[in-house]
């Protein structure tokens, strides 16, 4: 009788023993979710403009240490990152559109692009996420004060026709005087110049190969067109036609 109830006893503690260690187990099991969770951040690249005001639609990209793209979408985008290795280190690049071109970065000032991002650059990555914000500068903008003078180039059936060399000139009314000409600036078609209101300027075209200038679309048939730009900003427009 001894014997057996020595037994029972021994069934019953070695019941409890691994009742407590499955119980045990069962409370370390969310400790073991919440490490695997902690084990990614998540990145979100917002946008702005140089006044703060938000905006849309950027063209964004996750790479990784090799370059290689992760993941893409369009600001604001969020990203997941795994930090499974934690010295794991990731790069952001933003995207210019239409003559909205990247500034810098709001938190870092810095104007990198792509940008590094790692836990030893960005700390926050370890709370579980970060949110950084590119600055645009829309170089379409006329600044106070100015106007712009925009070229294109067509053919005479009027399809545009692109890359020919223009430039921007003052005190070359008088091209037989061609010593009191001043150059300021040059581009290729279509392109523009910013220049000051109520200032008097010359825009002139070039010839490429067999393409030819005729006039401009406004009947002006000198190659030095000449403009007076008004007081108030403004955009003017000119149109240079070429043959054949």
């Amino acid at each position: 009788m001894k014997t057996g109830s020595v037994y029972r006893r021994g069934r019953r503690l070695g019941t409890f023993i691994k009742l407590l260690a499955v119980t045990s187990l069962l409370a370390f099991v969310p400790l073991l979710r919440s490490a695997r969770a902690s084990s990614t951040s998540s990145l979100t690249v917002t946008s702005q403009d140089t006044s703060g005001s938000t905006i849309t639609g950027y063209y964004t990209v996750l790479l990784d240490s090799s370059g290689s793209t992760l993941a893409t979408g369009f600001t604001p985008v969020t990203f997941t990152l795994d930090y499974t290795v934690p010295t794991t280190s990731y790069a952001v690049l933003v995207e210019d559109f239409n003559g909205v071109v990247f500034d810098h970065w709001v938190d870092t000032n810095t104007a990198n692009n792509p940008r590094d991002v790692s836990m030893v650059l960005d700390p926050a990555l370890a709370t579980g996420k970060l949110t950084i914000t590119a600055v645009y500068t829309d170089t379409n903008a006329i600044p106070p004060g100015d106007s712009r003078i925009s070229v294109t180039t067509i053919n005479l059936q009027g399809q545009q026709i692109l890359g020919y060399y223009t430039t921007l000139w003052q005190n070359c009314q008088d091209q037989t005087q061609f010593g009191n000409c001043v150059f300021l600036d040059e581009c290729f078609s279509p392109c523009s110049f910013l220049v000051t209101n109520g200032g008097k300027y010359q825009v002139a075209v070039a010839d490429y190969g067999t393409e030819v200038f005729t006039h401009w679309t406004d009947n002006t048939v000198n190659r030095f067109h000449d403009l007076i730009v008004p007081g108030a900003t403004t955009t003017i427009s000119l149109t240079a036609v070429y043959t054949p």
